[in-house]
């Protein structure tokens, strides 16, 4: 199962939103905690629209550059919050090949960032709610030390 979209998976030509939800909802399968789980929602892209974390839509589609922004979002969302993500990632919109080339360079990056993962869990003790716990504060100084890069 697949835990990102890579840009050759995203179409060239405007999608409409539920062809976005759709594409989203079956390539990030690995995200969803049960099988009824929505990876992305209307209300989401509304609310994400509105937010300005994704260009405003032009008509009824949106381009591969908005949806990389989606992603983006989405892959953000849960350790950051909405005004560090402006923060974050509005400086990089005015450059739309720039933010291609950087959301390329985050993918490329994922499996590194699998293998050090793998690492540090093949390090962790044995009993089951100690690597929870270990997980979580980890999980804590990584981002204490990504918001202190915004």
């Amino acid at each position: 199962m697949k835990d990102i979209l890579t840009l050759e998976e995203i179409p060239d030509i405007p999608l409409y939103m539920d062809q976005i939800i759709h594409l989203l909802d079956d390539k990030l399968q690995n995200h969803k905690q049960s099988p009824d789980d929505k990876i992305l929602t209307k209300t989401m892209i509304n609310n994400y629209s509105k937010e300005d974390l994704i260009d405003r839509v032009k008509g009824k589609t949106y381009t591969k550059h908005q949806i990389v922004q989606m992603l983006l979002v989405y892959y953000l969302k849960n350790g950051l919050s909405i005004q560090e993500i402006k923060q974050l990632l509005l400086p990089l919109y005015d450059d739309q090949e720039h933010l291609m080339e950087l959301y390329q360079q985050f993918i490329e990056n994922r499996e590194k960032r699998k293998q050090q993962i793998e690492t540090i869990l093949a390090a962790l003790p044995e009993e089951s709610s100690l690597q929870v716990m270990e997980l979580i504060e980890l999980s804590s100084e990584l981002q204490t030390i990504a918001k202190q890069k915004l």
